[in-house]
């Protein structure tokens, strides 16, 4: 028998080993790659998660990142898949550059690689079926980036774009014509709901670009689109719409606005240091490509009332019952047109600001006889032209929250009220000029005495600014919130103003006193000379103050001097009321001291008609009589035999000045006087002022016609602005129109 077979057994054990070994092996590869799938969708996760804690362009948010990150893949991570090494690295991804320079973990703020992504590397062990055989460490790589910085739309003094009668924006439509009722279609449910993007609104206006290039528009670029008028904007919004009926009133809109004449008013597209436009993007970064901020939605609504009001405030307007005491009338106009902001974190959108001009000048407002005597005869006049920026105000995108449900942004508010100006303000800016008033300012005559300047210079008077940090917190799309300034400081800013224009009214007596706000020069140091030449020119005084001969009259100029004189001119009677009292002082009249006349001190007291008299008419020497003046204090003998016949008149004028000039505070008033009236007119609280001495008493009709209205100046801004244009001083208002935040997406 041949020998017995062994091993049989183990052969098939064997193949049975190799089979087992051989399903395992290919489970355990089956499962490495399911297991490397599942740590990518870790990986993807956790990218995703990490970003949307990020805050675009804010290096700070790195670690909150970092942070969700790693939870994520905690909260994830399956049983049986064991990480053994994390990695979270935020950077800056920027999808145009190569492979290899998409992701640089250099990241920066906004301006330069801003914080936009994370990168993930999981590593991770799996479990191993077959002991001791090949590697079991799996890899995956995520990177995670937000496709575009977050921005938002929004607009500040949305009061002015309130379309009602007793809106300020309201008011000025409706003086150039816009029936406010038909306006309050743009205010309609179905405008609100109506929603179109900057790009879009080119895309309509016939803007040749791809879409590729709008993207890449910048700020500058779109400030320089030209040959765009509001008919055009008003046809691409008829054509944004789908509801018929609102398209039908839209059309009649659009034939009353070209009736009007305002259809071909260029509309500028956006704004630039000088001037506004229907857009304000970022104001840094001129060169910088827009992005998504061409991709906000905006109410269509929004978009027509501002392009409306732009193309409606291009010119002063009389405004009814904006004056001052029924004399000054007012002009008003939006002088800056009203914004819509879009853009990132730090965009800036500005106010609708009304302008108000007040002229007022004694030429324009002193009439017939009064006029004649004040500027043609004493030659007086007092021109203050008074620009009121009555309220500019800002806000700023502060912050976009696109975790909160919905999304809300942070605005603040910086206002500034009833900035003031006197001064030369060009008329080719004073109503198109989006800066304050106090821009450009130049120094003008404001107040000219007896044909002499006196007083010339400039006034700027600064608004009461605030900022408002709490009003525009948290705001979705479609919040109006309204900011008030302090009425305690508002109150004291126009008592300022209007105490500031009296000081430059208390020119016409003395300097004004030093203020921070006023720059100019005073000099009144020819007033009595002027005077003097005043009196003694009036063609209706030469009976007085001349003889037949043409001389003058020592006797009828002392006359005048002390009791003034009554005159008809063009029918009127007219009082000139006199100059100075008989005062009396020390070393009047002369002594003599034979060939000489004394020193001045030697001479005797005397009154100001007998000191007149005796340079005048008495020789004192006998070198005065021949005609050599030896007369001291700077006076000269008139009365010498050569001084009488070649030069008498000027002699006696002369000695006249020189009397006042060393008398200066007998002429007109006298110290206490001076004070007095100057306190009366610095007094904002009363209207009249009570004259005492020749000068105030020649002035008084520009005082009693002044006086109340500077005073009233104060009640005009605070009062009738209100009543008139609906504006509340103090409040400023703004508006959430579109948030778009960033979308986070895995991109390698």
């Amino acid at each position: 028998m041949p020998p017995a077979q062994r091993g049989a057994i183990l052969v098939q054990f064997a193949l049975l080993a190799f089979v087992l070994i051989s399903i395992l092996g290919t489970v355990q590869i089956g499962y490495m790659y399911y297991a490397k799938r599942d740590l990518q969708r870790v990986a993807d996760i956790a990218a995703i998660e990490a970003v949307n804690a990020l805050t675009y362009g804010l290096p700070s948010t790195c670690s909150s990142g970092q942070t969700a990150g790693q939870l994520s893949v905690t909260q994830q991570l399956r049983v049986g898949l064991e990480a053994t090494d994390n990695h979270f690295d935020c950077g800056h991804w920027d999808a145009s550059k190569t492979d290899a320079q998409r992701f640089n973990s250099n990241y920066g703020t906004r301006v330069a690689n801003p914080l936009n992504a994370v990168q993930v590397t999981l590593r991770g062990q799996t479990l191993q079926l077959l002991p001791f055989t090949g590697n079991r460490e799996i890899e995956a790589h995520a990177i995670a980036a937000k496709n575009g910085e977050p921005v938002a739309a929004f607009s500040v003094g949305a009061q002015l774009l309130r379309f009602n009668p007793d809106a300020p924006l309201g008011s000025i439509l409706g003086l150039v014509g816009l029936n406010v009722d038909d306006l309050r279609l743009l205010d309609s449910d179905g405008l609100a709901s109506a929603k179109i993007t900057p790009a879009g609104l080119l895309n309509l206006l016939g803007v040749d670009l791809g879409i590729s290039d709008l993207g890449l528009l910048t700020p500058d670029g779109v400030a320089n689109i030209r040959n765009i008028s509001l008919l055009n904007i008003i046809d691409a919004s008829i054509s944004a719409v789908t509801d018929s009926t609102l398209a039908v009133s839209l059309n009649a809109m659009r034939a009353r606005l070209v009736n009007l004449g305002l259809g071909h008013v260029e509309i500028p597209l956006g704004s630039n240091t000088n001037s506004g436009g229907l857009f304000a993007f970022l104001a840094t970064g001129r060169d910088d490509p827009l992005g998504n901020a061409m991709d906000v939605e905006i109410g269509l609504g929004e978009l027509l009332k501002t392009a409306i009001a732009i193309g409606s405030g291009r010119n002063a307007l009389s405004v009814p019952g904006l004056d001052v005491g029924g004399l000054i009338k007012a002009k008003a106009s939006i002088v800056e047109p009203p914004t819509i902001a879009v853009g990132p974190v730090g965009t800036t959108a500005y106010s609708a600001q009304i302008r108000v001009l007040l002229d007022i000048d004694t030429r324009s407002l002193l009439g017939g006889v009064v006029n004649f005597l004040i500027e043609g005869l004493l030659g007086t006049r007092v021109y203050l032209p008074i620009a009121l920026d009555v309220t500019t105000a800002q806000a700023e995108l502060e912050a976009i929250q696109c975790k909160a449900m919905p999304p809300t942004i942070d605005l603040s508010i910086d206002s500034r009220i009833l900035n003031a100006c006197v001064g030369d303000i060009p008329a080719s800016s004073a109503m198109s000029e989006r800066h304050g008033c106090e821009v450009g300012l130049g120094q003008v005559q404001l107040i000219k005495l007896f044909h002499a300047p006196v007083l010339a210079g400039k006034l700027h008077v600064p608004g009461l600014q605030y900022t408002d940090m709490d009003s525009g917190l948290e705001m979705k799309v479609g919040d109006i919130r309204s900011s008030r300034a302090n009425k305690i400081q508002l109150g004291n800013t126009t008592e300022n103003l209007v105490i500031e224009l009296l000081n430059l009214l208390s020119g016409l007596f003395r300097k004004p006193e030093p203020t921070p706000n006023f720059e100019g020069s005073f000099d009144n140091s020819v007033v009595i000379d002027q005077l003097i030449e005043t009196y003694l020119s009036m063609p209706e005084l030469s009976s007085i103050v001349k003889t037949n001969a043409g001389f003058y009259n020592v006797a009828g100029i002392t006359n005048l001097m002390l009791n003034g004189a009554t005159i008809v001119s063009a029918g009127e009677t007219i009082r000139i009321d006199p100059l100075v009292s008989n005062f009396s002082f020390e070393h009047a009249i002369p002594t003599t001291c034979v060939l000489f006349v004394c020193p001045p001190n030697l001479w005797t007291q005397g009154t100001f008609s007998e000191a007149f008299n005796a340079y005048s008419n008495t020789p004192y020497s006998l070198l005065d009589v021949v005609g050599i003046p030896t007369l001291g204090n700077n006076f000269q003998s008139c009365a010498g035999l050569l001084s009488s016949l070649i030069n008498r008149n000027n002699c006696i004028k002369h000695n006249l000045k020189e009397l006042l000039r060393q008398h200066k505070n007998q002429v007109g008033m006298d110290s206490s006087t001076l004070n007095n009236i100057v306190n009366q007119i610095m007094n904002p609280k009363t209207d009249t002022v009570q004259c005492n001495g020749a000068l105030c008493m020649l002035l008084k009709p520009v005082l009693s016609l002044l006086k109340p209205i500077l005073n009233g100046v104060g009640q005009l801004v605070s009062l009738t602005l209100e009543h008139v244009l609906g504006i509340e001083l103090g409040r400023s208002d703004v508006e959430a129109l579109g948030i778009q935040c960033d979308v986070a997406e895995i991109v390698y």
